[in-house]
């Protein structure tokens, strides 16, 4: 997060990916304008009524209406680029959709009047939706981000995710890592960190979490941190580049999205979990395009993630780890394709 911290340009102020260049535009970023008020309903187009994928992998992602801004609905489409469906179409701004591989569930972000906070659809097809988080009386533009959702071999559920609720330290607006049970219980707050905190994701199978967060110099770098708040480890130390959406494969490597304070190129990079050696997969050395939401597969072998055409929109790709092998996802004119999630298939290894 994503959070997901700034969306990035092309996105009008929503652009839903966490770039930040600073506090505040890392507030901006998880803080689109206010959207058209109303919780998803209980079935969007499709919801509940899909078949499964022809193929055994297949993505969650969101796409836009209109060009610019939203409303986002989520759809799910098979990796070789068939079967684009909608799952979510309600008019409301659907974001951000993290896979649980062993419910075949996904969390999502949604808006509800002035709120956006966290829902599930417990039959992975965009029905049977429950609301996680609630609106804090009294608070406005709240911003529950950038859910990442795994359940252990003993059936625990844990959904981490950014939020700019009042804290620990009892501030608001600021971004801070919190965790909770599938069913909104047990919620807690991961760390109170002096800077911004977002874009967190699990390491398949454990209690370690990746982020991005400007809490050691202002610049946002990759952390690592245990659900619990302990071992905080720095992976990124680059001077003058932005490291954001982390993606944590089963391999133990962490992919995440570097640029420039300008922008002007956006590339995917490659790091060991434990830092050092970082190798860019995926360059580029102009505005357009940028390649921005890196997520491994299941296997750890490949990468999807969004390039940006050259007018401002974005399209889903899918790459080899070490940057090989590009294939074009979708293809859709004048709308954007963006936060793609791997949907584990019946063979793919769930941690």
């Amino acid at each position: 997060m994503n959070a997901r911290v700034s969306w990035l340009a092309g996105f009008a102020v929503l652009a839903l990916l966490i770039t930040p260049m600073s506090a505040c535009r890392q507030k901006e970023a998880a803080q689109p304008p206010t959207p058209t008020p109303g919780a998803p309903g209980v079935e969007g187009e499709g919801g509940g009524s899909l078949p499964p994928p022809t193929t055994s992998r297949a993505i969650l992602y969101q796409r836009n209406h209109g060009g610019s801004g939203g409303p986002w609905d989520l759809r799910r489409i098979d990796a070789d680029g068939t079967n684009d469906v909608e799952i979510l179409a309600d008019g409301n701004w659907n974001l951000e959709p993290a896979w649980n591989c062993r419910k075949r569930a996904f969390a999502f972000v949604s808006n509800q009047a002035d709120a956006f906070l966290i829902f599930i659809s417990d039959d992975g097809v965009g029905g049977s939706l429950r609301q996680v988080t609630s609106p804090i009386p009294g608070m406005t533009n709240q911003h529950d981000r950038y859910p990442s959702w795994q359940t252990s071999i003993a059936g625990i559920d844990q959904i981490v995710f950014t939020s700019n609720r009042p804290d620990q330290r009892r501030r608001t607006g600021v971004f801070q890592l919190w965790a909770m049970r599938s069913s909104g219980g047990a919620l807690h707050q991961i760390v109170a960190s002096a800077g911004n905190d977002s874009q967190p994701v699990w390491k398949p199978g454990t209690s370690l979490i990746a982020f991005s967060s400007d809490q050691a110099d202002g610049n946002y770098e990759i952390f690592t941190i245990e659900n619990g708040g302990l071992q905080l480890a720095r992976v990124t130390q680059l001077v003058g580049r932005r490291d954001v959406h982390p993606t944590w494969s089963t391999q133990d490597q962490i992919a995440y999205e570097s640029s420039n304070p300008r922008e002007t190129d956006t590339s995917i990079v490659i790091s060991p979990a434990a830092g050092g050696d970082a190798r860019t997969v995926n360059a580029t050395t102009t505005l357009i395009p940028r390649n921005v939401d890196p997520a491994f597969s299941p296997d750890g072998n490949e990468i999807v993630f969004a390039k940006q055409d050259a007018t401002g929109q974005f399209d889903l790709y899918i790459m080899d780890r070490n940057g090989g092998n590009e294939k074009q996802v979708t293809n859709t004119p004048n709308l954007s394709e963006r936060e793609p999630e791997w949907i584990h298939g019946p063979s793919d290894f769930c941690p």
